[in-house]
């Protein structure tokens, strides 16, 4: 499938199944998305999935969800790594269930060609990581797109064009990241770089870095209640991008923020005490028999019932 049209149904999707969710209807956000799509090409109205007991007052809402895939809100752009070491995008960490895309070799369309034209456009969550450098039009290499996979660099541009003029709600970012590809440091931008053809080398260097922890933390960013800041959540998930379950492919953003050790035990809502765990995979650290420690920021050991000891890493950012 195309990317654009790859990327704008699979927000519709998540429009839906959010909009039944909201409504009562019962299974995970992964399990809506699958009866939304089903749904849709069955041409059955969506209201039709929803509980026989549900009241009448979700009916002035069911014209517009059936006709409009249920709106479209939070434009965002990935993070990820540059080719000199730094990467720009942005991250929308809430929502805990979801499927993370596959690879695909697709080529560009022609440049703006595909994607749907703001104000009206794309919505949703974008996470685009592409590398500065092609960002910059300066290497071709190519960038990712967060449950899609692999985009070719004209593409990454063409998207990149698209969240630009998207307004206010884009959310840019930088990470850097080592030359193993894990991050070790990352900033935010309050506002975009603006429409195509601005000065994006000027504005890559006018946002603010700060580390990400590693080794010995440092509480920088630590919370003192149970929840998280929605900086600290940022930066976990832009650490970990994935469930820190060995071989879990589960995209950070659908999952939970998991205390490594219980809040209520005394652990630290930090980077060095947090890390995204898929549903299924917190529910299986609280287990009978299971074990997870955290002896430094971003590195979990799971101790499974049978004794085994496995490591677990951030998965790198392509380098």
């Amino acid at each position: 499938m195309d990317p654009a049209a790859a990327i704008t149904a699979d927000q519709h999707l998540d429009a839906d199944a959010r909009w039944l969710q909201d409504h009562g209807a019962p299974g995970t956000l992964d399990q809506l998305r699958v009866a939304a799509a089903a749904a849709r090409l069955a041409h059955q109205p969506l209201h039709t999935l929803l509980p026989r007991h549900t009241g009448t007052g979700a009916a002035a809402d069911w014209a517009g969800a059936d006709a409009a895939g249920a709106g479209m809100a939070d434009t965002g752009a990935g993070t990820g790594p540059t080719s000199d070491g730094s990467a720009v995008g942005a991250d929308r960490p809430d929502r805990a269930d979801g499927a993370d895309g596959t690879a695909s070799t697709h080529r560009s369309p022609a440049p703006g060609a595909g994607w749907p034209a703001a104000p009206g456009g794309l919505g949703g969550s974008v996470n685009l990581t592409m590398p500065a450098g092609t960002w910059l039009g300066r290497c071709d290499n190519p960038g990712q797109a967060d449950r899609y996979g692999t985009l070719d660099a004209g593409t990454c541009r063409d998207l990149a064009d698209a969240l630009a003029t998207a307004g206010p709600s884009a959310r840019w970012c930088i990470t850097f990241v080592d030359p193993d590809g894990r991050a070790v440091a990352h900033g935010c931008a309050r506002a975009g770089p603006g429409p195509p053809g601005g000065d994006r080398a000027a504005w890559l260097a006018s946002v603010t870095i700060t580390p990400v922890e590693t080794g010995t933390c440092a509480h920088r960013r630590e919370s003192a209640g149970y929840r998280p800041s929605s900086a600290l959540r940022h930066i976990v998930k832009i650490r970990s991008p994935r469930c820190g379950f060995p071989g879990c492919r589960r995209s950070a953003e659908r999952c939970d923020d998991d205390h490594t050790v219980p809040h209520h035990k005394g652990g630290k809502t930090c980077e060095c005490n947090l890390y995204p765990l898929c549903r299924r995979h917190h529910r299986a650290k609280q287990a009978q028999g299971w074990h997870l420690a955290q002896p430094e920021p971003g590195v979990l050991v799971w101790t499974l019932p049978c004794g085994r000891t496995i490591t677990t890493r951030p998965e790198p950012y392509p380098v």
